[in-house]
């Protein structure tokens, strides 16, 4: 088993609600929607941006830093939700913020996606074996003009209704460190879909090619790829 250890993530959550969930715009649920959502996040008005000309996708938007390290952003509207976590605390702690917002579009409507699609971009620091030669042990192209060699497949998965999108190259921030991009893509709505996409990846997908994430301290700034 070939080990690296997770130096830096990113996570990002997109969901296509269908049909579109009115209620956050209309008279009688707005003004409680947004009070759950300021509770929720611990929010004054004021850290929030509202644009009343964009009612479909940036209807709400917002930046929350966290004492833990990290910080997200909020992009929600009538017709879908957009979440980006830079360096979070933990895997774990990625998805609890998008739980909250759920949550509190569930107190004012009835919530159902068309489409939901999980993203991690890690860079992993080496351990005995640098990510070109763990990638050089999976692909045979070779050409000339190529700085560095990468790794693409598509996966069946977790469940029937999703597919898991795997991208494996060199690290551009860490020396000799491995750069993974996974992209899970659910189908019609589904209420769990972090944990299954977490353990199809470090149970079924990286051992299948002999690879161990190793969490690890995680540094503050935003990743570059």
């Amino acid at each position: 088993m070939t080990s690296f250890t997770l130096d830096r993530l990113q996570f990002s959550y997109e969901a296509d609600f269908l049909p579109p969930v009115l209620e956050i715009v209309s008279a009688s649920q707005q003004l409680p929607f947004m009070k759950t959502l300021l509770k929720e996040f611990g929010l004054k008005l004021g850290d929030i941006l509202l644009n009343p000309q964009s009612l479909s996708r940036n209807m709400i938007a917002f930046r929350k830093w966290l004492p833990s390290g990290g910080s997200f952003d909020v992009t929600l509207g009538t017709d879908g939700l957009s979440f980006n976590y830079y360096s979070p605390a933990s895997i774990e702690d990625a998805w609890e913020p998008v739980l909250n917002i759920i949550n509190a579009i569930k107190q004012s409507a009835d919530l159902n996606c068309e489409k939901q699609v999980l993203k991690f971009l890690g860079h992993c620091a080496p351990g005995d074996v640098k990510a070109k030669e763990f990638i050089a042990g999976y692909n045979i192209f070779e050409a000339d003009m190529l700085l560095s060699k990468g790794l693409t497949y598509t996966f069946a998965g977790p469940p029937e209704n999703a597919q898991t999108f795997l991208v494996m190259n060199e690290s551009a921030i860490i020396p000799d460190g491995l750069f993974v991009m996974s992209e899970t893509t659910y189908g019609p709505f589904t209420e769990d879909v972090f944990e299954p996409a977490i353990n199809y990846l470090t149970r079924t997908v990286f051992p299948a090619f002999g690879l161990e994430i190793l969490s690890g301290e995680q540094k503050n700034e935003p990743p570059n790829s």
